[in-house]
């Protein structure tokens, strides 16, 4: 049986998270958690370079996007998450990679 992650783990990953994508997000800022749901999760409200705004959840299963809806896609990683809502942070992250390839020439 494994322990469940110290109170702040999910509000630390996901901060970290977020910050590495900072050139290819508008704007980011952690929700304060529910007391009840700290250890277990932490939501974001995060801008995309298209000007919509999300809420994105991380928990134990991974990253979503915070609905009304029961079932609510999760993915492993926030690039998958960001790539699958935002075609700019796509677009955004394969220039910056066509940059680097480019300066390795």
């Amino acid at each position: 049986m494994s322990s469940p992650p110290p109170a702040n783990f999910h509000k630390t990953e996901l901060h970290r998270a977020l910050t590495e994508q900072t050139t290819s997000i508008s704007h980011f800022h952690l929700i304060d958690p529910d007391p009840d749901s700290a250890r277990t999760s932490c939501d974001a409200e995060v801008r995309t370079l298209e000007g919509k705004t999300v809420c994105i959840t991380l928990s134990s299963r991974g990253y979503s996007v915070k609905s009304d809806e029961e079932e609510q896609e999760v993915f492993e990683t926030i690039e998958g998450l960001l790539g699958t809502i935002s075609p700019a942070y796509t677009k955004d992250r394969q220039q910056a990679l066509v940059e680097a390839l480019n300066k390795l020439l």
